[in-house]
């Protein structure tokens, strides 16, 4: 049986524990994050990370011989030498980056396997075995410069929004659980075409250090009111969400918005609103050219 610590964009999720048939989840609580008794993991589990494809393979991992340049799993899996991490007593750990498939990368310690981890857009998902964090990629987020995971998560529920039509948006709101009463705080809101349910554990963990997060359906998709004519109204739905957010006793007047594919096209036309709450914004794989496929 082997437990490994498991973290999702440097928030601590809780334990998994291998055993020769069953991967078991210690879970964290979402509000509280006090550590809850472990389970058979959820076959519904939103993770990046294939979790029950690691523990079916773990012994063939096990015993691969991790030295050289590349090392060939024999379930034909490869992987290459790739990052080495170092910690204060001396020891010096190994990324194996997994070529010709999904990047479900492996760290060694002397040979040994002590961690998974999976690059993704929301953010890195990793196991690692406990007291061995300093030893994998984790450490990017001891960065000064980055908010630290310090809370929990308050859901405050679903709003109907209206926008200047007066139709009506669904938006969920997420606070950070724990800041003193009175605090105001930056705001990262995230606008959908794909149901603001569908990511959203993915999308919260901005709360767990110290954001506000708004996770709101574009008009006309999952539970908001209206017609979806794509594009169309992306720039004043935009805006007038900010409008509704700025007005929050929780909000500091500072709004930030992350968008891929759609999500990112919607965040390029709020930000040709002018808004002048809106203050930082991150963009990508966005749709269409900035030279023919312009906002509106």
């Amino acid at each position: 049986m082997t437990t490994f610590n498991f973290y999702c964009a440097g928030v601590y999720e809780g334990k998994i524990r291998f055993t020769d048939t069953k991967v078991m989840h210690a879970k964290v609580d979402t509000r509280r994050r006090t550590q809850m008794q472990e389970h058979v993991l959820d076959d519904r589990a939103k993770y990046v990370l294939p979790l029950q494809k690691i523990h079916e393979n773990l012994s063939l991992y096990r015993k691969a011989e991790w030295s050289g340049d590349r090392v060939i799993v024999d379930n034909g899996e490869t992987y290459h030498r790739h990052l080495t991490y170092s910690d204060d007593q001396g020891r010096t750990s190994q990324v194996w980056a997994k070529r010709g498939d999904t990047a479900v990368d492996i760290v060694t310690l002397d040979g040994d396997i002590i961690a998974f981890l999976c690059p993704n857009r929301y953010g890195m998902e990793l196991i690692v075995q406990e007291g061995l964090e300093k030893l994998t990629p984790l450490v990017v987020y001891d960065d000064p410069l980055l908010s630290k995971s310090e809370y929990g998560i308050n859901d405050l529920g679903t709003f109907l929004i209206p926008m200047r039509d007066g139709l009506r948006l669904a938006t969920d709101v997420y606070l950070p659980e724990g800041i003193k009463p009175g605090t105001r705080l930056p705001t990262i809101l995230i606008r959908t075409c794909y149901d603001r349910n569908g990511k959203k554990e993915n999308l919260i963990r901005w709360a767990n250090k110290g954001y506000a997060v708004v996770n709101q359906d574009v008009r006309g998709r999952a539970d908001s009111e209206g017609e979806l004519v794509p594009f169309y109204y992306e720039r004043e739905d935009g805006s007038d969400t900010i409008d509704w957010i700025i007005s929050q006793d929780w909000s500091n007047g500072d709004v930030g918005m992350w968008g891929a594919s759609y999500l990112g096209y919607v965040v390029m036309a709020a930000s040709t609103s002018g808004h002048p709450n809106l203050k930082a914004v991150v963009n990508e794989v966005n749709v269409g050219s900035p030279f023919v496929d312009t906002v509106r």
